[in-house]
């Protein structure tokens, strides 16, 4: 199991979390860090980015 203090990246380049079969994680989550202003539009790209992926993948 996971510690919450281990500073270990939980998705890859795509988003996708290691060690499990499709399963990806599309929110401020991922940051490694707490954003100095409002997320919104770069978790917004982000889910664009995630979707040209998973299309892509098909």
């Amino acid at each position: 199991m996971w510690k919450i203090t281990e500073n270990i990246p939980r998705v890859d380049s795509n988003l996708r979390v290691h060690d499990i079969d499709n399963i990806f994680v599309c929110s401020n989550a991922v940051f490694p860090s707490v954003a100095a202003a409002n997320p919104t539009l770069t978790v917004t790209a982000l889910a664009v980015r995630l979707a040209e992926h998973m299309v892509s993948k098909n």
